[in-house]
């Protein structure tokens, strides 16, 4: 998480939150199989918790301008493409369940979803 300022929550040592007030920014790292999926706003917030796998990312928030971009891989499509996922609105939640993504809320926004194409296109 990038911002003008953060503000990391570790009571007893152990990581629960961090803000990103101003200009906030969360990006995964890319590597040579996968973009970077990131969220922006005002402010980002990164809650962390106990799961079933263990300690990890629960929500991530982006408040005020927030926008989004996403890849989603499905196991449907033959050529490994994803589905691309971008929204903007006043405030975006993204919920993870496990290590994975469970779902994505977005209050007073739009947003558009490109399919991956479920097979190789004819020559």
């Amino acid at each position: 998480i990038t911002a003008d300022s953060l503000i990391i929550d570790t009571p007893d040592q152990v990581l629960t939150e961090v803000r990103g007030i101003g200009n906030g920014h969360a990006m995964t790292q890319a590597d040579s199989v996968e973009a970077s999926d990131w969220i922006a706003g005002d402010t980002v917030v990164a809650s962390f918790g106990e799961q079933e796998i263990g300690r990890g990312l629960t929500m991530l928030a982006a408040l005020g301008s927030a926008r989004s971009f996403f890849h989603i891989f499905e196991d449907s499509t033959e050529v490994g493409l994803p589905a691309i996922n971008y929204a903007r609105g006043r405030e975006i939640t993204v919920l993870f369940n496990n290590g994975a993504l469970d779902r994505v809320d977005v209050v007073d926004g739009d947003g558009v979803y490109l399919e991956a194409p479920l097979r190789k296109p004819l020559p």
